[in-house]
């Protein structure tokens, strides 16, 4: 995720799939051209199994992957609010910013032994649960950097209300 404010009254963060977006969407035109050269060739079969297998499987991983999220912290309110918009339309967590303990790394194992990561935000309190900040994990530095930024903030913000830090550190 990418820090778009980082100011003591509000942290927001973002990720914006835009590369993930153009190469499905480039995906999808390739094989609907191709359907519609077969199609004109005559090749009937051909031409509709490379436009509609190209267009459905292009669409649903269009659906499913490209999502932008948005993570909203605010002191003035006092609330967060995590925003997911896809195709499908638009979700929305909100809840006390009080409730945020800390932000953490959730980890994955693959069955080849890589490790991927991604951000999750644990609360206590109303909410009390583990809420992952986007659907993917990812084997780049945006999870900890996101983790970090939300860390940060929250001492910051805990400093500035209290005088006094206390925080546990992100935990993999």
């Amino acid at each position: 995720m990418k820090i778009i404010r980082n100011e003591p009254a509000s942290l927001i963060l973002e990720e914006r799939p835009i590369l993930a977006g153009l190469l499905i969407g480039g995906m999808i035109l390739i094989f609907a051209a191709i359907g519609f050269g077969l199609l004109g060739n005559g090749e009937i079969i051909g031409g509709i199994m490379f436009f509609g297998g190209g267009v459905g499987i292009g669409g649903l991983s269009f659906w499913a992957f490209v999502r932008q999220t948005q993570l909203w912290l605010d002191r003035a309110s006092g609330q967060f609010v995590l925003r997911e918009r896809s195709v499908g339309g638009m979700t929305e967590i909100t809840g006390p910013l009080a409730d945020i303990k800390e932000a953490i790394l959730q980890t994955s194992h693959g069955s080849k032994g890589g490790v991927t990561r991604r951000a999750a935000l644990r609360c206590v309190g109303k909410t009390n649960r583990i809420i992952p900040l986007t659907g993917v994990y990812t084997n780049g530095a945006g999870p900890r950097r996101a983790a970090q930024a939300v860390n940060d903030w929250l001492v910051q913000s805990a400093v500035r209300r209290t005088g006094a830090v206390q925080q546990d550190s992100p935990q993999e």
